[in-house]
């Protein structure tokens, strides 16, 4: 096992030293005050520290990110947050049995809904209402 001799230099800088043995470590460190005249030393045991590098991912949203969000759900056909989050809570409230009850009506509400958006996109695109009247 290492050993790591830590002292001040002459100019009192950290100096280091590392040994193999603690043999090494004490020799050392035993020149360094009788040769040196330094006193201010200290040995340390070192092991190793078992570690590996793992891969990880960060996302992070920017400017650029933001602008893209903001033209798309000023697209023709997107639904808007609020929109939705109205009708959650409008579901809040109703019972199992009802919403099977209403579960048709609904549906037949959703349909007209995209049947008007469709509409409206033929009516802003020719060349989709030609795609669409031909299949």
């Amino acid at each position: 096992m290492s050993h790591m001799v830590i002292f001040n230099g002459t100019e009192g800088q950290p100096r280091y030293h590392q040994a193999d043995t603690l043999e090494d470590a004490v020799k050392f460190a035993e020149h360094l005050r009788n040769a040196e005249d330094l006193d201010n030393t200290k040995i340390y045991k070192l092991s190793e520290v078992v570690f590996e590098f793992r891969p990880y991912f960060r996302v992070e949203v920017g400017a650029a990110a933001d602008e893209a969000s903001e033209a798309e759900s000023s697209e023709p056909g997107s639904v808007e947050v609020e929109e939705v989050v109205a009708d959650l809570e409008d579901l809040e409230d109703v019972k199992p049995e009802e919403k099977a009850e209403e579960k048709p009506a609904e549906l037949e509400q959703a349909k007209d809904r995209t049947e008007q958006s469709s509409e409206s996109d033929r009516a802003e695109s020719p060349k989709s209402s030609r795609i669409f009247s031909r299949s």
